[in-house]
């Protein structure tokens, strides 16, 4: 009943003169990477990190590794270190498998380098401070508690002093000047319970030491579900949320049940071919079903679910008041430049043009507000687990997009550098993401380990014959090329 479509676009010749893909080996494993075009701290550094993820035998620490190869025409046979700044010109060369070593510090070797002056690069440093401090003026007296309020968000702490007689909502004003998150938007919590504005410290008992919690409120905006199908049907559209959501908003508007394992929805309508909806209860005529939902204080103080232990792909399941987003599986835009990736990204996961347009014009007014946004996109199956969906009649495909995103300060750009470097990649990178999503998903329900499982292929150009497993970076734009890949347990 619904389309799904992907495509992907070329970066030019002109803007990257090394090859768009390169094989790297660890001892006998060797796995196809993509390299982005002008990557944030060069390409060795980039190879650096892709070393660390792909390959459990080099270690966590990047900077030690190091890429050899035996193909310098000038050094035929001969095992040679590549360095840094020699690294793209070696690539355009010819070069097309890098050897990963990890780099003794005692260890001699040969190092080729076509500049005169050497370069070295360094990690950036972040400091990071274990405990913010905010101090609210309060008189002086024996009877001044000295507080906490945890953010849950951030996991960060506020200090503060204050009177047993202060209300709630003088701290949530305290919270707003310095997060920035207005009072509305706040949940408080102490021991597990939410409190309210006109509540004080001391008819809430809280003692000397003891620790409130602040949740900001997170709201699953604009999620709205298109119906297509190919000929005039009655839709039966159930939507769950966990107790961890609660609805919002609803449109049209029908009654929200709620149960013991969160809340729930049905609609009814009459649907066509070309996406309009007739709602059965009210004739009323949508072009959507459109929802919208806040999150709760349930399960505030339990750990986030982890994700299956050893897999470093498998999603954990999204868990809406405990969302977070850090650099390892987001990218970092410029805000200027955020509009033009999003419409790429959308349609690359398959919205038609009017979603797309919908979709970034209803957050375009907060995203503007800050300079650089960090975002990714939930594959479908952690999604689902938050806002579980049952259609009757079942559908053909069903694709549901949830995205995540946060601001970001120029201050802060330190720690999100492997997000600006992931954001020259292709968007296709995205439904790269949704599918190896679901095929893990598919090897969890048969008993296989997804840590385990990795896709090979015989067929790539230059290396016939070789089977060599294929990153997921690297599966975008190879339709073309290969034309079966095996899977095999590592």
């Amino acid at each position: 009943m619904w389309g799904f479509h992907r495509q992907h676009s070329r970066m030019s010749q002109e803007s990257k003169p090394y090859p768009s893909r390169l094989v790297l080996q660890s001892k006998e494993h060797k796995v196809l990477v993509k390299l982005p075009a002008s990557p944030p701290g060069g390409l060795h550094r980039y190879l650096q990190r892709q070393a660390v993820q792909l390959f459990s035998d080099v270690g966590t620490e990047s900077t030690n590794i190091a890429f050899w190869t035996s193909e310098v025409p000038e050094w035929k046979d001969e095992e040679i270190e590549i360095s840094p700044d020699t690294l793209p010109e070696i690539l355009d060369d010819g070069i097309r498998k890098l050897v990963v070593k990890v780099r003794p510090d005692t260890q001699e070797r040969k190092v080729v380098s076509r500049c005169s002056s050497s370069s070295s690069e360094h990690e950036p440093t972040q400091e990071v401070k274990a405990n913010e401090l905010a101090t609210h003026s309060q008189p002086s007296g024996n009877d001044t508690l000295k507080i906490s309020v945890f953010n849950t968000a951030t996991e960060k702490t506020v200090e503060l002093k204050a009177k047993p007689s202060l209300k709630m909502q003088k701290i949530m004003e305290v919270l707003q000047a310095y997060y920035g998150i207005p009072c509305d938007d706040q949940r408080l919590y102490y021991e597990g319970e939410r409190v309210i504005p006109d509540d004080t410290l001391g008819s809430l008992g809280v003692e000397d030491g003891d620790q409130l919690e602040m949740m900001p409120v997170l709201k699953g905006a604009k999620p709205v579900i298109y119906l297509y199908p190919t000929t005039a049907t009655r839709i039966s559209t159930t939507l769950s949320l966990v107790p961890e959501w609660e609805f919002s908003a609803i449109y049209p508007v029908v009654p929200a049940k709620s149960t013991e394992n969160g809340q729930k929805l049905k609609w009814v309508v009459d649907a066509q071919p070309s996406g309009i909806l007739t709602e059965i209860a009210t004739g009323m005529e949508v072009s959507y079903l459109y929802w919208e939902a806040e999150t709760t204080g349930k399960g505030l103080l339990s750990p986030p679910l982890s994700p299956v232990t050893g897999a470093t792909t498998v999603e954990a399941p999204f868990v809406p008041n405990q969302a977070s987003l850090d650099s390892k599986d987001t990218v970092l835009l410029e805000v200027a430049k955020i509009t033009p990736y999003l419409d790429g990204a959308l349609k690359a996961l398959g919205l038609h043009v009017e979603a797309r347009t919908s979709f970034t014009t209803y957050w375009l007014p907060t995203l503007l507000k800050h300079e650089y946004v960090a975002l990714r996109f939930l594959p479908q199956s952690a999604y689902e687990h938050a806002a579980p969906l049952k259609v009757d009649p079942i559908p053909d495909v069903v694709s549901r997009i949830f995205m995540l995103f946060k601001g970001v300060d120029k201050s802060d750009l330190a720690v999100w550098s492997e997000a600006r470097e992931r954001a020259v990649e292709d968007v296709g990178r995205w439904t790269d993401i949704m599918l190896q999503a679901q095929a893990i998903q598919l090897f969890t329900d048969i008993g296989l380990n997804p840590a385990a499982v990795g896709f090979w292929s015989s067929e790539l150009p230059g290396c016939e014959g070789e089977e060599i497993e294929i990153s997921a970076e690297a599966l975008a734009g190879l339709e073309d090329v290969i034309h079966k890949l095996i899977v095999k347990l590592r």
